[in-house]
């Protein structure tokens, strides 16, 4: 007789990871590097390969890292067939002795750093690059400001006298001017385009006139992009700006990619640590959007002296791709240092918090914190302020009431209630389809289309865009504003979900079917490009894309639409976050519903987002509050 097979620790791991992989828990990439690293171990040491695969499964799902203590001596996933995992001492002492995981400034396929953050290298050389440059950048005050120039300028641009509260822009136009960075966060509405006008007038005010200040502006997104070169066009009609400076301002925002240079056939820039950007002073917007990966990319394209201003808002949902960059960076202590606080004071005539100790990095941040957009009994307004506050009981209670501005309505089953409120959708999307019908110009469609948007925390299931989307289909097409029944038909709004560099259209890029503006009965595409200037195509000839009459809420970050419905599941998902509900209020400037269950609402408003960074420790440190 023959003796029986006992089974070995290599066995039992392939069979536990080829269970999660075959459940799809795990994917195929998650699956195929945790048995590639349990190979390359040299023992195949489950602890190894479980390591391995959390660290994959977590960054897919955009943590920066995997946190071991947070796993050890659990299950490894919530799945049934899920291993329990060592205790931290255990695995670590695996982990360390292991020639695939290394201390920070090895080349290892994994990094071991802060004790139990477990990285793919990748990404811990991303937020290593992030943490040197911002810490660098920081440390630098920029050289031949005239400070009595800045002074008068901040005095003309932001008067005192004005009747409004411009503190909040009269600071971060002196820190920008001052330092080589600065980090400006707030929410829509609080002043940081005015600011951004103002702080790059002051900055073209310091050069002599032959000498050019070369500016980018952009934004992650075409939409953010188009959205910010409207509102810069908008503040330089407020401002009073002396013509000869406006004519030295950028009228032009790219996305971060053409500014940076994207190739269609490469994952690098034209534009890196050794060939930087020919720029003097770069402006992103929209920067809570961009991930490690991009924002690493960004620092190392910029010159050495040149300036870089961030804006951005830290309530907001984070980046699509691994990290929370711009919330980790804002995360730090309300406050400047004392000699820096005493200047910026002395500036701007603002009493400005300060901060005993941190690092340089404290005197790079503003805050702005009055809505220029929103008065004091806004309804939106003080929803969203109330939601980023975690007030889950008062949120409802000014939903209940019915501030003005602000609609709710219980809904349990999402496509009954778009029936049921099918004169509000033909309403909301009524005058851009008029405008279609009547051959408008595609800028004016395209202003109608964001006067009304629906908004979905996900794709799929009962609230998701997909059943929302054809519940809005049929209510519209009963209606006979548009012809469902075809393809392609006038009116259609579809979003590109699949980028085409030869034609230059990008994921989250929107248009609208028309006649062809040139002429002619022939259905065109018609996309409003950065420049707010026209593009068309023919339907064919489209990369990947969806019909878009709802969207989900992520896709709608760099966005702002007159009035907002934003429709909430009845049953819990871990998607709904108050950074969502937070990030969907914002984007209403005139009028917000919510179609939600009280228990949902609620429990989105007490869930919060947090990824797991190694980078607001490499940042701040124990200033952190």
């Amino acid at each position: 007789m023959f003796a029986p097979r006992v089974s070995s620790p290599r066995d039992a791991q392939v069979r536990v990871l080829e269970s999660l992989y075959r459940s799809e828990r795990i994917t195929d990439i998650d699956f195929h590097f945790a048995r590639l690293i349990a190979r390359l171990d040299g023992r195949e040491r489950p602890e190894v390969a479980y390591a391995a695969m959390l660290a994959s499964t977590l960054t897919a799902q955009g943590h920066a890292c995997a946190s071991l203590e947070a796993h050890a001596g659990r299950p490894l996933l919530d799945a049934p067939e899920a291993p329990i995992v060592p205790v931290i001492e255990a695995w670590l002492d695996a982990l360390r002795s292991s020639p695939t995981v290394g201390a920070p400034g090895d080349y290892r396929p994994l990094i071991l750093e802060g004790g139990t953050r477990l990285y793919l290298y990748r990404y811990w050389r991303y937020q290593q690059t992030i943490a040197d440059a911002l810490s660098e950048r920081a440390k630098d005050e920029a050289a031949g400001v005239n400070l009595d120039t800045l002074r008068q300028g901040i005095d003309r641009l932001f008067p005192r006298e004005s009747g409004l509260d411009t503190s909040g822009q009269r600071v971060a136009a002196a820190v920008a001017v001052l330092r080589r960075l600065c980090v400006v966060s707030g929410s829509p509405g609080s002043g940081k385009t005015s600011a951004v006008l103002g702080l790059l007038w002051l900055l073209v005010d310091q050069t002599s006139a032959g000498l050019p200040l070369r500016i980018g502006l952009a934004a992650p997104t075409g939409k953010a992009a188009a959205r910010l070169q409207e509102a810069m066009r908008a503040a330089k009609e407020r401002l009073p700006i002396i013509p000869e400076i406006s004519s030295r301002l950028p009228d032009a925002v790219a996305t971060l990619h053409r500014l940076l240079g994207a190739r269609a056939d490469s994952e690098r820039f034209r534009y890196h640590r050794a060939h930087p950007l020919p720029l003097d002073v770069v402006v992103v917007d929209e920067a809570s959007m961009i991930d490690l990966a991009l924002m690493a990319k960004l620092l190392e394209a910029l010159p050495r002296p040149a300036r870089l201003i961030l804006l951005g808002d830290q309530e907001q949902l984070v980046s699509v791709g691994p990290g929370a960059v711009f919330g980790d960076v804002c995360s730090g202590p309300k406050g400047y240092s004392q000699d820096f606080a005493e200047r910026i004071s002395a500036m701007t005539a603002v009493a400005v918090p300060r901060v005993a100790a941190g690092p340089p990095l404290r005197d790079s941040l503003v805050r702005l914190e009055h809505s220029v957009r929103f008065h004091a009994e806004s309804g939106i307004g003080r929803l969203a302020r109330t939601v980023a506050a975690g007030r889950a009981e008062e949120a409802l209670a000014i939903l209940r009431a019915g501030a003005a501005g602000i609609e709710w309505r219980e809904a349990r089953d999402p496509r009954a209630m778009i029936r049921q409120q099918a004169q509000a959708i033909i309403k909301g999307y009524g005058d851009y389809l008029r405008w279609v019908r009547e051959g408008a110009e595609p800028e004016r469609v395209h202003s109608a289309f964001n006067e009304f948007r629906i908004l979905c925390p996900q794709r799929t299931g009962p609230a998701g865009v997909e059943a929302v989307q054809t519940a809005i289909v049929e209510v519209l097409g009963t209606a006979r504003l548009i012809e469902a029944r075809k393809t392609w038909y006038l009116g259609r709004p579809v979003m590109v979900i699949r980028n085409h560099y030869g034609l230059k259209l990008f994921n989250g890029d929107i248009g609208i079917v028309q006649r062809d503006p040139k002429g002619g009965r022939e259905l065109k595409v018609c996309f409003i490009s950065e420049q707010s200037s026209s593009r068309t195509f023919s339907p064919e000839s489209l990369p990947g894309h969806e019909t878009v009459f709802a969207m989900t809420v992520h896709k709608s970050q760099g966005s702002e639409f007159g009035r907002v419905v934003l429709i909430l599941p009845e049953l819990d998902s871990p998607l709904l976050t108050r950074e969502l509900i937070y990030t969907a209020i914002t984007r209403a400037r005139k009028g917000l519903a919510i179609w939600s269950t009280e228990r949902a609402f609620m429990q989105a408003i007490e869930r919060t987002l947090r990824r797991v960074s190694g980078l607001r420790d490499l940042l701040w440190g124990d200033a952190m509050p």
